[in-house]
Formats: C-alpha cells, sequence, structure tokens
C-alpha cells in the first residue's frame, strides 16, 4: 500500500542518517598480500569458505549469565564483542556492520516454512572509548530501533551510498557481518540433525555467525578466500573468544584497556597479531597509493563539509596537481 511505501521511505532515509558519519566497507586485518598488478584487483571473485570453530562452555554459560546480569540478549553480548574486536585490530571509532534478523512479525507469513529475514546495518560506535557495559547498552538499543523499524529498504540504502561514491564492485553499506541464531537442542530434533552447508562463496570479506544449542555454541567464520586464509581465520577466533572473556570479567574497563590475549599467552599473543599484518610489497610509495585507488576506486576518501571526493577523484587532482609541479 501507499501508507507502507511511505513508510519504507522514511526508514530508510533514517538508517541513512543514523550511518552518515559511520566507515563504510571496515574489515578484519587483510593477511594476503593482494599483487597490484592483478586483473581482479578490485573486482573480487567472492570465493569463500567457511570454517567453524568452539566456542568454550564455560565461556557460554559466562556470556548468558552476564547477559541475564545485564538485562539484554546474548545475541547483543556477542555482537558489542565482535564490535570490540573490528575496533581495537582496525581502529575504527564508528563503523557499520551487517546482520540479519527474522521477519514474522506479520501474521500473513506465520505460516510460511522457510527462511524468512531481512538485512539490518548495525552502527557500531566506539568513539570516546567507552566501557564494554557502556557498548553493551548501545548495542541494545541498536538491536532495538531494527527491531522497530521493519521496513527499511537495504536496496534503497545501498543505492543511496553508491550514487555518494560508495563501493560498486563490493558491498557498499559494509563488508563485515554478525549474525546469531538458536537451534534446537538434539533431543527435540529427533532423527534430524544440524547440517552447515559451505556454499564456496562470500559476498562480504568476512561474516562471523554464532550458533547456539543449549549450552553449546560455536563461531562459523565465513571468509573471502582471496583475504585469508584458515590459518588467519583460527587467530581471529583466538582474539574474538579471548576478548570476549576478558570483557564479561571486567565490564567497567574501558575497551582499549582489555588485552587480546590473556597474560599467560603473550608470546602467543604476539605471533597472533604478527600474523594479522600485511606483508609490504616492494613498490615506491606513488604505486602503492595507487594501489589503493584501484582497491577501493569508487568508496570515499575525503569528506569536507558536503564535499566528497571518491579514491578515484582524489588520484585525478593528485595526477593533475603533480603534472603542473
Amino acid at each position: 500500500s501507499d501508507l507502507e511505501l511511505a513508510t519504507a521511505e522514511q526508514q530508510s532515509d533514517l538508517l541513512l542518517r543514523r550511518i552518515e558519519k559511520a566507515a563504510l566497507g571496515v574489515q578484519l586485518p587483510v593477511v594476503k598480500t593482494l599483487d597490484p598488478r592483478s586483473e581482479s584487483l578490485g573486482k573480487f571473485r567472492f570465493t569463500g569458505c567457511r570454517l567453524s570453530l568452539p566456542i568454550d562452555q564455560e565461556l557460554v554459560a559466562r556470556v548468558h549469565a552476564f547477559a541475564a546480569d545485564q538485562k539484554t540478549s546474548e545475541h547483543t553480548i556477542f555482537l558489542a564483542a565482535f564490535q570490540s574486536l573490528i575496533g581495537r585490530l582496525n581502529g575504527c571509532r564508528v563503523f557499520t556492520v551487517g546482520g540479519v534478523l527474522a521477519e514474522r512479525d506479520d501474521p500473513a507469513i506465520h505460516r510460511i516454512i522457510g527462511n524468512l529475514s531481512r538485512t539490518v546495518v548495525y552502527r557500531a560506535d566506539l568513539n570516546g572509548d567507552p566501557t564494554f557495559h557502556q557498548l553493551v547498552q548501545h548495542v541494545h538499543d541498536d538491536l532495538l530501533w531494527q527491531i522497530e523499524h521493519p521496513k527499511v529498504h537495504f536496496e534503497k540504502v545501498a543505492r543511496a551510498l553508491v550514487k555518494q561514491g560508495g563501493n560498486v564492485t563490493n558491498n557498499p553499506v559494509f563488508e563485515l557481518m554478525f549474525t546469531y541464531q538458536r537451534v534446537p537442542v538434539p533431543e527435540y530434533l529427533g532423527d534430524l540433525t544440524w547440517l552447515e552447508i559451505d556454499t564456496g562463496s562470500s559476498r562480504v570479506a568476512t561474516t562471523l555467525s554464532v550458533i547456539q544449542s543449549g549450552g553449546d555454541a560455536i563461531c562459523s567464520w565465513e571468509y573471502r578466500t582471496e583475504l585469508y586464509d584458515a590459518t588467519h581465520i583460527q587467530r581471529f577466533h583466538h582474539l574474538y573468544t579471548n576478548l570476549l572473556s576478558n570483557l564479561i570479567s571486567e565490564p567497567r574497563r574501558r575497551i582499549s584497556m582489555h588485552p587480546l590475549v590473556r597474560a599467560a599467552e603473550d608470546t602467543l599473543g604476539m605471533s597472533v597479531l604478527a600474523g594479522t599484518r600485511r606483508s609490504v610489497p616492494e613498490l615506491r610509495v606513488d604505486e602503492l597509493i595507487r594501489q589503493q585507488v584501484e582497491q577501493r576506486s569508487s568508496q570515499i576518501a575525503v569528506r569536507c563539509d558536503n564535499q566528497l571526493l571518491s579514491y578515484r577523484q582524489l588520484q585525478h587532482w593528485v595526477d593533475l596537481v603533480s603534472a603542473n609541479l
């Protein structure tokens, strides 16, 4: 109806304003060196892989107790910890993370069998170096906002960001996703078993799916193989679970003050962090800059008041200035 269309337009515009100054396309540190002379540079084939790793049962129980104490959901706690990890590894303060929420609020679809869900965009805000307690409250409010605005038209948001100079090759809104899912405990499934399917593709750089069944939980990491391999994902998983444990142990400590690894694992922690650093190719500085332009040509490089410049436009002006020097 016209009313539903108007509501969708209004809610989509609200989301655009919410993420107006957020960094788009943020990723976990890229650890594979991309060949700047490759024809596929900036044109990812979306080849992906999935790796499932367990979360310690004791940690799952602690997350459950902490969520109850904070009067929020385990979904909120796992998502807040993921945002904390991204901020720690990338230094980003405000950025977007994609997500998926079930869409069964409409009584007309209650009897439909199948996966009914919608894409949402979370706005991570680590400005001011908050405590984990404060971030949990922010994520809790963000989740409520997503639930209360079910008519957001994700495609409209994506198109609007592309017009503003967003990435047209990859996802213009986010390159990281987080999902949370509870599945029935095995005794309720009868002869059915949970089967995880690896599609061999990944539409974004990394997706972390926390899948919980009773007191067990796993992290299912889907990642783009052009950027990461299984060893790198195992390192990210190690950092994520350690940071999650530290955060819920001292939630009123500022996030930047929490160690990414336990004190007893300092040596291992250094090797984990070292493994996420990208080796620098033997190129001149101007070649390195041009490589970044080729990878992110349509993304915003400079924002000043109401003026925006993409990396491609910025390179154009750099070339003009250089030609006159």
